[in-house]
């Protein structure tokens, strides 16, 4: 019959001791503590009774066992507090809000001119805060000296530089932009993981939407995500094909000097439009 040993002295004369040594480990088999202050030097690993012998106990892989029971036990202590907002997305989700300079330091500028246009753009934050500016001037004229054989020109534009991984807003349906603007139509464009165009094509899918932006008063412009039409340099796809809104790599505003709704303002010459933020949307619960 084994002895069990309650708190008390130490068999070996080491002095009081209890159940529960320094390193909380005792022998399940002859309760003793290895590692008692002055006794043999044992620890648990290395302890061995006639009664672990016997039942061959490796201590080692008792242990090891521990911490991945103890991990597998902290594991569902986590799942257990998680928020309801981790299971249930909120309504909304900013994605851009142009508050801080560092926040512009994630776009940058693009026209015409890097292809042979004279069209020309400028991107700060306004002062005192209140969202970002891009203003330029749209021009149709076309630099008789470039390298780029292009036909047309008249264009500019701020896109976001590319995410670390992807922005995955598939449990949202509609894109909402806050901006102030001058009567020009604008281009919304949301750009995806490459898998429509060619493998080898290292171009982004784009899918893109015009949308109004009135005069000098701030608007919030809501666009579904289903009114985004698959382009590729400009041009729609006359095809069938469906957005991957969990694999956007980044956005962009732009605005063209031709084309647009009936009615809005058109043509080369100046622009102005502000921008405040911009979030993802989900409409329907």
């Amino acid at each position: 019959m084994v002895q069990t040993r309650p708190d008390g002295d130490c068999p070996d004369s080491h002095g009081p001791i209890n159940l529960v040594s320094r390193n909380g480990v005792v022998c399940p088999f002859c309760f003793t503590l290895p590692d008692c202050s002055g006794g043999r030097g044992e620890s648990i690993s290395t302890h061995r009774c006639f009664y672990s012998k016997l039942f061959f106990v490796d201590y080692r892989s008792m242990s090891r066992f521990r911490g991945l029971w103890q991990a597998s036990v902290n594991a569902t202590k986590r799942a257990l507090t998680w928020n309801l907002e981790d299971l249930v997305p909120p309504n909304e989700k900013y994605i851009f809000n142009f508050s801080s300079a560092e926040e512009l330091k994630r776009w940058h500028l693009y026209s015409d001119s890097e292809y042979g246009g004279l069209s020309s753009a400028s991107l700060e934050i306004q002062n005192p805060v209140n969202g970002s500016s891009c203003t330029g001037n749209l021009s149709l004229d076309i630099n008789e000296s470039s390298r780029w054989n292009i036909s047309r020109s008249g264009f500019c534009g701020m896109r976001s530089k590319k995410f670390d991984g992807f922005i995955d807003l598939d449990a949202y349906d509609t894109i909402a932009l806050k901006l102030k603007g001058d009567g020009r139509c604008y281009i919304s464009t949301i750009y995806t993981e490459n898998w429509v165009n060619s493998p080898g094509q290292e171009e982004d899918n784009s899918w893109q939407a015009f949308v109004f932006v009135p005069k000098d008063n701030w608007y919030i412009a809501k666009i579904p995500l289903a009114r985004y039409l698959p382009t590729w340099r400009g041009n729609v796809i006359d095809a069938q094909l469906e957005m991957n809104p969990a694999r956007i790599v980044g956005l962009s505003l732009s605005v063209n000097a031709e084309g647009g709704f009936p009615g809005a303002k058109s043509g080369p010459g100046d622009f102005h439009i502000e921008v405040d933020w911009i979030k993802a949307l989900r409409s329907q619960t």
